[in-house]
């Protein structure tokens, strides 16, 4: 299907939403900040990526405009 990249500082929901997508076919990868997915989201190559609002270090708001603003991932 799709490659979703989940982003959750609490491992629980991010395990559990990646399960989730899994047993739908997707191919899943996970960052537990949204540091973390900046960094993972080019080796990653996502369609889709979930973000949390509130997580440490950056959080999902944040994330969102750094991703939007950056031309290989705008499209995401």
């Amino acid at each position: 299907m799709g490659r979703v990249l989940v982003v959750d500082d609490d491992e629980v929901i991010r395990q559990l939403i990646a399960l989730n997508l899994r047993l739908e076919g997707f191919e899943v990868h996970t960052a537990a900040d949204g540091q973390d997915c900046l960094e993972r989201v080019r080796e990653v190559a996502p369609d889709v990526i979930t973000l949390d609002v509130m997580m440490p270090r950056l959080d999902g708001w944040v994330t969102a405009e750094r991703l939007k603003g950056d031309a290989d991932t705008r499209e995401v």
